[in-house]
């Protein structure tokens, strides 16, 4: 009884969290904390940290993501918490035993980081609402073993990108989940207010 109490408290308060970053960070007086970051390090070392998390999932991580330092202007702290609530997602849906595969690339004006799991397949429609707010894919397809989610964090994932004059997108393929990043190149100057 304490522990079904104690989960669900957990879950409203982490919903509280959730939907007051998702306010913050669509309300226009929204700023970014900009500062010139090596966000090949960024990923590097937040995937260090996620990497027994999901291995006590029976989920391997495999990245692709080479030596080159990638240095622009990003929020460090909301970019580390799009990256995290993608990181989780794709843990929390992945086949087990799974893989989770995490690659980095760059061109002349844009940085791409891209995250790909398998899972159950979902519907069309499931994968034009994936982004809503509130909306939480099929519960047969959620490990019981990680906390249930609050419906915000691909929402407040996309929030924080678009801040940064990006794009995340989700190509699904017969249970094969990629979502894609893609950051244009910024100098701190040019987007201080």
């Amino acid at each position: 009884m304490f522990k079904t109490h104690n989960r669900k408290a957990i879950h409203l308060k982490n919903l509280i969290d959730d939907l007051f970053e998702y306010t913050r960070l669509t309300s226009s007086s929204n700023n970014l904390n900009l500062k010139q970051i090596d966000v090949h390090q960024l990923l590097d070392e937040m995937i260090f940290e996620f990497e027994p998390i999901a291995q006590e999932n029976r989920v391997s991580i495999d990245k692709d993501m080479g030596n080159t330092a990638v240095v622009t202007a990003i929020d460090s702290e909301k970019f580390a918490r799009a990256i995290d609530n993608l990181l989780m997602n794709a843990l929390k849906y992945s086949i087990k035993p799974g893989t989770i595969r995490i690659s980095m690339e760059t061109d002349e004006q844009f940085f791409y980081i891209t995250i790909e799991n398998e899972g159950t397949p979902i519907t069309k429609d499931q994968e034009e609402k994936i982004f809503d707010r509130f909306y939480k894919g099929d519960h047969s397809r959620r490990s019981e073993d990680i906390q249930t989610g609050t419906g915000l964090g691909l929402p407040i994932t996309r929030n924080i990108i678009e801040l940064h004059e990006g794009t995340v997108t989700l190509t699904h393929n017969d249970g094969i989940f990629v979502f894609i990043i893609m950051v244009p190149f910024r100098n701190s100057s040019v987007l201080s207010p």
